[in-house]
C-alpha cells in the first residue's frame, strides 16, 4: 500500500501480494521489492510489476539515480549489482570466509551513487564480528567502516545504525569516508 502525503487515504498497489523488504528508487515514483524469488519494482502511482531479476531470499536494497541497483539476493549472499531495467546481477561484493562471514546485507547508497554501505554478518562468530563497510560500485573491494550488526543509513551527514539496544547517529564526512 502507499499513500500520497497530501492524502489520508492508502492505496493497494496490485500485484505486490507477498512483497518483502521494499526499497523507494532515488526519484520516489518507483517501489522495488522482493517476492516469490525475484526482485521487483512497480510504479509508485500503480501499473504492472517487472521482475528484475532472480532473487531467492533478498536481503534489502538501494537505488541511485543512474539506475543502479544494488541487492542481497539471499540470506547467506554477497552483494550483487544490477541495472533497474533489469539483467543479469553482477557481484558487487565479496564473501571473507577467512573470518566466517556467511552475509552482506541492508545495503545503502550515499549522496554520490558509487559508494554504499552495507553490513556483514558473521557466522557462529557473534556479534564482535559483525562490521557496518563501505564499498563502490567499481571494485569489489570494500573496508570497515565500523562495528555494527543492523542495517545502516546515511542522512544529513550522519551514519545512523543499532548499537547495543541504541540507535547511533555517527557524523560521517561523503568526502573522506
Amino acid at each position: 500500500w502507499v499513500r500520497p502525503v497530501e492524502s489520508l487515504t492508502a492505496v493497494p498497489l496490485v500485484g505486490t501480494q507477498g512483497a518483502y523488504h521494499p526499497f523507494w528508487s532515488p526519484d520516489g515514483r518507483s517501489l522495488a521489492f522482493f517476492a516469490r524469488g525475484k526482485l521487483k519494482k512497480i510504479d509508485a502511482a500503480g501499473g504492472p510489476v517487472v521482475t528484475i531479476c532472480d532473487a531467492s531470499d533478498g536481503r534489502g536494497g538501494t537505488w541511485n539515480r543512474a539506475g543502479m541497483i544494488v541487492f542481497t539476493p539471499g540470506s547467506l549472499d554477497a552483494l550483487y549489482k544490477v541495472p533497474a531495467a533489469g539483467g543479469v546481477p553482477v557481484a558487487a561484493t565479496t564473501l571473507d570466509t577467512v573470518n566466517r562471514i556467511q552475509t552482506h546485507r541492508w545495503p545503502h547508497f550515499l549522496p554520490d551513487g558509487n559508494h554504499f554501505l552495507y553490513t556483514t554478518q558473521a557466522s557462529a562468530v557473534g556479534a564482535e564480528n559483525d562490521m557496518i563497510r563501505i564499498a563502490s560500485l567499481d571494485s569489489t573491494v570494500d573496508s570497515v567502516l565500523m562495528r555494527g550488526n543492523s542495517n545502516v543509513e546515511y542522512a544529513s551527514g550522519h551514519v545512523l545504525f543499532h548499537r547495543q539496544g541504541m540507535l547511533m547517529a555517527q557524523p560521517f564526512d561523503t568526502a573522506t569516508f
